[in-house]
């Protein structure tokens, strides 16, 4: 039975925090905004970010130097903290201390498309989830990949603001999803830039059960990729943002657009064998030293000792 919905999701507030590396306080956004007015409304949000130097695509930048006890410290942040808690009927952005989520079974990739994504930016966003989930499969040792039909878990929508609200009437028709996604959809607001959901724990092996990802048709170029980048990664199980992570798709601020050398180090992590779905911080703490050092050993990185003074 699916009792427990994880929710993350990026707000339009990314890029004023981003420009004044302060609080997040966005202008308010129509809730009836759609089309070619939401298109610019992106678009317009893409290029603030940028000129705020975010949206980066540097895997491993030299102003951000890894060492054991940061990666530590933020898989810790981020794998043991969903950004969203389920309170009521709907979640709610309070930070929640959660055990370990992760998927301990086969995953299998479904996208759904509205009739408003054109032939070739399907193309182009189908070769954006078979490359992550390549990725995935090298760094998690996941049995994860897509099929067009079949026994899907993990789904990836690809839709425009009208075509949100008729996907969620046609999952409550057909209750093949929990009724949850069908009510996201139905309140996503346009200053939500896309979101991710898991559900859980799956009977059989105690891991996530079911995934969706919602991207927003509406985005064009980097702003499009990052979505695809985050909201599939977390749907992994990498459920929570935070400010003091960095160099990291999994914070609000936006300044990496696309997984970074950090990320793909967490995405080990959460997937070494010395865890499991269930394990509380506390009980994997002392192991996190030794599974961090393997993970950045594995990618490739190189470790200082203190990030600060980057020696």
């Amino acid at each position: 039975m699916i009792r427990t919905p994880f929710t993350t999701s990026r707000h339009l507030c990314g890029a004023a925090a981003l420009a004044a590396l302060s609080a997040c306080a966005p202008e308010p956004v129509a809730p009836d905004l759609r089309g070619p007015a939401l298109e610019g409304l992106y678009a317009d949000t893409a290029r603030a970010i940028e000129n705020a130097g975010g949206l980066r695509t540097d895997a491993t930048p030299s102003d951000a130097p890894l060492s054991l006890s940061l990666l530590t410290r933020n898989f810790a942040d981020i794998a043991f903290v969903s950004e969203f808690s389920q309170t009521g009927r709907r979640p709610e952005q309070t930070a929640a201390a959660i055990p370990l989520t992760r998927w301990e079974g086969p995953v299998r990739v479904g996208v759904i498309f509205g009739e408003s994504v054109a032939e070739d930016q399907r193309a182009d966003d189908m070769a954006e989830v078979q490359d992550l989930l390549r990725r995935y499969r090298r760094l998690t040792g996941l049995d994860i990949r897509y099929v067009p039909d079949g026994e899907i878990n993990f789904l990836v929508l690809v839709l425009a603001r009208d075509e949100q609200r008729a996907m969620a009437q046609r999952i409550r028709a057909q209750e093949d999803l929990p009724v949850q996604v069908a009510v996201d959809l139905e309140n996503s607001p346009p200053a939500l830039l896309c979101s991710a959901s898991v559900f859980g724990p799956d009977r059989r092996n105690g891991g996530i059960a079911v995934a969706v990802a919602l991207i927003k048709a509406e985005h064009r170029g980097i702003l499009r990729r990052s979505c695809f980048h985050e909201e599939m990664t977390q749907a992994l199980g990498l459920l929570n943002d935070s400010p003091t992570v960095r160099p990291s798709i999994f914070n609000d601020d936006e300044e990496f657009a696309l997984l970074t050398t950090h990320d793909e180090i967490l995405l080990r992590m959460l997937y070494d064998r010395r865890l499991r779905a269930g394990i509380t911080l506390q009980q994997a703490r002392p192991l996190l030293p030794a599974i961090a050092r393997d993970a950045a050993r594995a990618s490739g990185a190189r470790l200082v000792t203190d990030p600060a003074s980057g020696s």
